[in-house]
């Protein structure tokens, strides 16, 4: 009786050192997981922001172009214009 109880017994730790070894491999890949999902949401986060910040200077960038645009097209208005008024000016005291 008394060696059964203790291959039982010595069962019961082997089982348990078993459980021990299987449950800290578990927890070494959880830990794992956890600390390479966190490296890659910091990573997702840099490129999100870089993101951001590019498309704030595009849009930057984009207004600066709209508004040379229009003073350009405001210039040439002007320069026609004064084209027009020095032509008239030019024909009309050469009349």
């Amino acid at each position: 009786m008394i060696k059964e109880l203790e291959e039982f017994s010595a069962a019961e730790e082997l089982q348990r050192k078993k459980y021990e070894d299987e449950l800290r491999v578990k927890t070494e890949q959880y830990e794992e997981s956890r600390a390479a999902l966190d490296r890659e949401r910091m990573l997702m986060e840099k490129r999100n922001q870089e993101i951001e910040d590019l498309h704030k200077m595009l849009k930057t960038e984009t207004d600066k172009l709209d508004e040379t645009s229009r003073r350009v097209k405001e210039l040439e208005k002007q320069k026609a214009k004064e084209a027009k008024e020095w032509e008239e000016k030019v024909g009309w005291a050469t009349t």
